[in-house]
């Protein structure tokens, strides 16, 4: 347009600085003197920064030995229409402070111009832009804007200035059109904040592939201050494998265009989750799975991995509505409980609506409380039953879950599935999974897992309401020997009634295990993928029991890859007292993985779920969310919901953080030695259907009101440096008691065990803790003990175990003296502490791989925090400290004050030391042998030996040494008593002592 002419006529000779042009020999790079380092580079010989453009029109790029090249696509005429593409950008770049854009670019068309457009975090959704002219010469010239100069930018808004961080820049190439055989390379270019210094930027050396995004923020690629080769698993950290890294969330493809995944690619993903479109004929368009397959296929070429996400949105188990259609007999059902008052007369209640039979009535009167039997007219469609005086009937009836009317088109109409009935279970796996392995074609080899999204019975916050299914009646008596009493299930404070609802709780729990996730996990593992996704609410043992039964830890323990979502991801939510999105779920499932000797745990990361991300930068919280979730242990991210946060450059960066933590800690074991016991059966105990599905603060139920207190005292540890592991009674039946005082299960081993809020117990898992802590383990307890077992014929055998700890350490609720004495009964290697304040922001946790320890440091405040770190064996040299958001490796001396370590905001930081074998999981354990007389055994060389108990993946025996034998924990003052001998003598001093660490367990001298 005319407009556009005199725009041009007026910008070029104000927005174009062009001031080299030089051959394609560059001068020499150690003439430093002529180049000035830019606050922010970007190197497009490194092939990593190229995948980061994104955007791209009408063009296609190419990674070559000098830079990245542009191929144009042919628009028609053999000429490319308005090509262009966004720039990566370096993170944190303040537009009214590096505003002088610098580049190196080769074209052979000097007769057309280009145009730089950028936005700032102020300019909205419109496109400033800067024109400029190419030189005439075939080599590599200089491009110098002064990008934001309003006498020089067109297309502008004059009330707005250009202020924040820049959150765009477009290149242009040609103003309109170009051929399509046009030559056109970039080799790099940076943000400078004077012109003259810009202008040394010909003179830059491609270094091997760097993207530096100046020392206050983090870096994408490899840092240029590092020699990655000389340090441990540098060459991997510096740019980690695609398959350290996180895997988009995505619903389908239209096409079987590239281009989707290309931009996964570009902003750093190292895999996909999908599925085929969610459409009205979800799985049975047959060309849905052609396509599916088809993309996986070029993303498997590419190196990325792929997930199938398993359901028509969610919950996970219908098929969008598949698994009814013509089999009403897996639809969901459940009890009723109604309650009717009256006065004299008859009580009488029909069945109507979704009601399908009545299971029981009880009328309460002034003649007392009798329930409706045959002398009553016993029928399953209407009690009737003369009342005298004031009465309440309560009636308990079976109902369809669903009480909505069903549209075929929209999921969020469509009825529950029965996930406790095997048979329902079985059809949506044949409607689902089947399709998708016989129908994707040789691409579904390449599937990695099935991702499942909240499974639920359909009674999630329904009042006076419990989950049924055919034949449980059948299956209670068969497990427990007794008839399961319908209205215990709904109330009733007697031992007998608590026992019944928790033993009706657990069976659900087992049922919908049995029913849900062993069929899936079988399937799966059988066809060659995995099993993953996760369960809904997974933080509270309340909801864990609404929604699926309880018992979490073993039901979700059953996946070949444990997981659970988090819907907002910085650490303040994490570290809250929340029942949803808080650690204490990643812990619980953390916990199961490592009690089945499983090493993968994967989290559905939600980052901008209800606005959570801050307009600052949003960034920095998901940096800090993955610090915390990889510290707790998670290993695989599943990214989704921060579409509109964050930009393909801050995509990047959170990648290379998230995959430089997974390659440091591939294969490490974590060495936590204290571990904390799950009350679940209590909490079954205390839940009733009635008042347990209420929302209502002021009337929350004593099951409610413990859990609080449970994850109070989890979270607590966990701020007092502990990384503790969640233990259930199944785990620590199964559980072997190592010599050296070591409780030893799956991929972890324990010196000390909590055993909060537990009224239930089983009594074989009791009677393990004793063993253990006669072996010199410690075991703690919190607020009420143990007083029952799971089955009334236990109950003696648990008071007898308890009388048998004698002084073990007991804590009252809410005793916070407990965190600070922690350390008395816990080692860990190291110590660290806030170097000015008093108030501590560091979440630690110890781990071992490759024969060396990794201490790794979280630090969950925004602002950076300086601390003094201390090895508690006395160590003096040299660690080797790793800092993944920028990429920076350093050597640090350990010296008699410690080493004083900077950790930025939200970031974490980790601490390796060398040749600490010790420390290392493959250590092998004695198992500890009690005296026949009763009293306990010394387990020597010569005595009783065993073979020794190896962690997952052992491959040899520590040497066997003597190991005293001990009497558990010293008497203390009050109720307290801190730990006895434990494993030995002082912590790490002697090499024999290798032969004691229990899979990476601290060994501890007794403290006086």
């Amino acid at each position: 347009s005319l407009a556009a002419v005199l725009a041009l006529l007026l910008c070029l000779p104000l927005g174009l600085t062009v001031t080299h042009a030089v051959g394609a020999v560059l001068p020499a790079a150690e003439d430093d003197s002529a180049f000035v380092n830019p606050a922010y580079l970007v190197d497009f010989t490194d092939p990593a920064n190229v995948a980061v453009c994104s955007g791209l029109y009408q063009l296609d790029t190419e990674s070559t030995k000098d830079g990245m090249k542009i191929v144009f696509r042919n628009s028609g005429n053999g000429a490319c229409e308005d090509p262009y593409m966004n720039l990566a950008i370096p993170q944190n770049a303040d537009a009214t402070r590096y505003h002088y854009f610098a580049m190196v670019v080769r074209t052979n068309k000097q007769d057309l111009h280009g145009e730089l457009r950028f936005r700032t975090q102020s300019t909205g959704d419109y496109y400033p832009c800067q024109f400029f002219q190419y030189q005439k010469t075939d080599d590599w010239q200089l491009v110098v804007l002064d990008i934001t100069d309003q006498s020089t930018v067109n297309y502008v808004d004059p009330g707005v200035p250009f202020t924040g961080t820049f959150t765009n820049l477009r290149l242009d190439m040609f103003h309109n059109s170009c051929p399509t055989d046009t030559v056109y390379e970039i080799r790099a270019y940076g943000l400078y904040e004077t012109r003259e210094a810009a202008e040394t930027f010909i003179h830059f050396q491609p270094t091997g592939g760097n993207t530096s995004s100046g020392a206050d923020t983090g870096t994408t690629g490899p840092n240029p201050r590092v020699n990655y080769a000389d340090f441990w698993r540098g060459e991997a950290y510096a740019t980690p494998a695609l398959s350290t890294r996180m895997r988009w969330v995505t619903y389908g493809f239209n096409s079987t265009a590239t281009s989707p995944i290309r931009n996964f690619l570009a902003q750093g993903y190292g895999g996909v989750v999908s599925n085929v479109l969610f459409e009205k004929n979800y799985l049975l368009n047959d060309k849905q799975f052609e396509t599916l397959g088809t993309v996986y296929r070029y993303a498997n070429e590419h190196g990325m991995s792929t997930w199938i996400y398993d359901e028509y949105q969610w919950p996970s188990g219908k098929a969008f509505g598949q698994v009814l259609q013509g089999h009403d007999e897996y639809q969901a059902t459940g009890v009723q409980h109604k309650i009717l008052k009256g006065k004299d007369g008859h009580a009488v209640y029909a069945i109507s609506g979704t009601d399908i039979r009545i299971l029981r009535a009880d009328l309460t009167d002034a003649s007392g409380t009798r329930t409706w039997t045959a002398a009553d007219g016993l029928t399953d469609a209407r009690v009737e039953m003369a009342a005298s005086g004031d009465w309440t009937l309560d009636v308990y009836v079976l109902r369809y879950t669903y009480e909505g009317v069903e549209n075929p088109d929209d999921f969020t109409t469509l009825r529950h599935v029965d996930l406790l009935n095997k048979g329902a279970v079985a059809r949506f796996i044949e409607v689902t999974h089947e399709r998708y392995k016989n129908k994707m074609g040789e691409s579904f080899a390449h599937v990695d897992a099935f991702f499942t999204d909240e499974p639920q019975l359909g009674n999630r916050q329904m009042m006076g309401y419990a989950v049924w299914t055919p034949g449980l009646e059948d299956r209670f008596k068969a497990e427990y020997g007794y008839d399961l009493d319908i209205a215990a299930i709904f109330g009733g404070k007697k031992p007998e009634d608590m026992r019944c609802r928790m033993h009706y709780f657990r069976l659900v729990a087992k049922l919908f295990k049995e029913a849900y996730i062993d069929q899936i996990s079988d399937w799966c593992e059988t066809n060659g993928t995995a099993s993953s996704g996760h369960l809904l609410f997974e933080e509270c043992m309340t909801d864990q029991i609404e929604t699926y039964g309880g018992d979490f830890m073993q039901i979700i323990g059953g996946m070949t890859i444990p997981g659970l979502d988090l819907l907002h991801v910085t650490p303040e939510r994490l570290l809250s007292k929340s029942h949803i999105g808080s650690a204490m779920g990643i812990r619980y499932v953390v916990s199961a993985a490592k009690n089945e000797g499983k090493d993968r745990v994967m989290v559905e990361f939600n980052p901008a779920a209800a606005g959570a991300l801050s307009a600052e930068n949003p960034l920095l919280d998901c940096i800090g969310g993955a610090s915390v979730t990889r510290l707790l242990g998670t290993t695989d991210y599943n990214v989704i919901n921060p579409q509109m946060s964050l930009n393909s450059e801050e995509y990047l960066a959170l990648n290379m953080y998230v995959g430089r933590l997974n390659t440091l800690l591939e294969g490490a074991r974590e060495c936590g030695a204290l571990a904390v016991f799950y009350p679940i059966a209590t909490i079954q105990a205390m839940y009733d259907a009635d008042t347990g599905h209420t929302t209502e603060t002021n009337k929350r139920s004593k099951a409610f009101d413990t859990d609080t207190k449970y994850q109070t005292l989890c979270t607590e540890l966990l701020k007092a440096g502990h990384l503790y592991t969640v233990l259930d009674d199944t785990a620590i039946c199964n559980a072997t008691v190592a010599a050296d005082g070591c409780l030893c299960i799956g991929n972890g081993a324990y010196t000390t065990v909590i055993l909060p809020f537990a009224q239930y117990i089983s009594a074989e898992a009791m009677e393990k803790l004793v063993t253990f802590r006669r072996a010199g383990g410690t075991v703690i307890f919190v607020g009420n003990t143990p007083a029952y077992g799971l089955t009334a014929d236990e109950d003696a055998r648990v008071t007898a175990a308890m009388a048998a700890m004698g002084d073990a350490p007991a804590y009252k609720s809410g005793d916070g003296s407990l965190y600070s004495d922690i350390s008395g009964y816990v080692d860990r290697p190291m110590s660290v502490k806030l170097a000015n304040g008093k108030s501590s922001t560091l979440l630690m946790g110890d781990f071992a791989v490759d024969g060396r320890e990794v201490t790794y440091l979280a630090n969950t405040a925004t602002a950076a925090g300086t601390y003094v770190a201390t090895y508690t064996d006395g160590y003096k040299g040299n660690v080797t400290v790793y800092y993944p958001r920028n990429g920076l490796i350093e050597t640090v001396t350990v010296g008699e004050g410690g080493a004083k370590l900077t950790i930025p905001g939200y970031e974490a930081v980790l601490i390796v030391r060398e040749n600490q074998t010790y420390m290392d999981h493959l250590a092998a354990h004695t198992p500890y042998v009690e005296a026949e007389s009763g009293t306990e055994s010394e387990t020597d060389t010569d005595t009783k030996a065993e073979t020794p108990i190896e962690s997952n993946n052992a491959t040899e025996s520590a040497t066997e040494v003597e190991t005293p034998a001990s009497s558990g924990a010293a008497t203390g003052a009050n109720t307290k008593a801190l730990p006895g001998a434990g494993c030995g003598s002082a912590f790490l001093g002697h090499v024999a002592l290798a032969a004691l660490a229990c899979a990476g367990v601290v060994l501890k001298k007794r403290k006086d």
